[in-house]
């Protein structure tokens, strides 16, 4: 129903966010994607962390192979890995590989689906998704890409007055949301036009 984003609409933000988001009347889920670097056969990579019990009920993934079943998977060592990320590196459900993250640590991973993603790819989600968790363990980047939030209608006010110790964050509807995140591939879109024409 909302989500909470920087103020310029792609910046990390504080993960106490959605934590004071989850408090007021009317939520009744708020969590959010953390994102970091990591190395993978060789190349860099980005990987998501997200709490496996509850990010299904605010963000869905598209399915090449699986369904939201997998998501309870990650909570012992499963990950979610993009269609193409498989394709390029021979991977089905059930296959291990292993993720390096920036500071060392090695993560041995099954995979318990794939994905399918839109080429555009609005959100920039990574590569690979695994569970928080795990995430925190392995990775230093605690800041969050976005904090997605389920809420009945009358809650905006709630959210507004949790967020407001927040000054980088702000808060918007899903159509807002949706609005914004688009917006740049029609600058792009824009451009290339331009460039046609000359």
């Amino acid at each position: 129903d909302y989500v909470i984003v920087g103020q310029d609409g792609w910046s990390p933000v504080d993960p106490d966010a959605a934590r004071a988001a989850a408090a007021v009347a009317g939520v009744d889920v708020a969590t959010g994607i953390a994102q970091d670097r990591a190395r993978a056969f060789g190349e860099r990579i980005s990987v998501d962390g997200v709490d496996e019990a509850r990010i299904a009920s605010v963000f869905g993934f598209e399915w090449e192979n699986g369904s939201d079943d997998a998501y309870a998977e990650l909570a012992s060592g499963g990950a979610i890995v993009t269609d193409r990320f498989a394709e390029d590196h021979g991977l089905a459900v059930g296959d291990r590989f292993e993720v390096t993250s920036v500071n060392g640590t090695r993560l041995d991973l099954s995979v318990a689906g794939v994905s399918k993603p839109d080429r555009f790819d609005p959100l920039g989600t990574g590569e690979v998704t695994i569970a928080r968790a795990a995430y925190d363990e392995a990775f230093s980047a605690e800041r969050e890409r976005y904090a997605f939030v389920a809420a009945d209608g009358a809650a905006r006010p709630g959210l507004e007055r949790a967020l407001a110790p927040f000054p980088d964050v702000k808060l918007q509807s899903k159509g807002e949301f949706q609005a914004d995140q688009s917006a740049w591939v029609d600058q792009i879109l824009g451009i290339f036009y331009v460039l046609l024409g000359l």
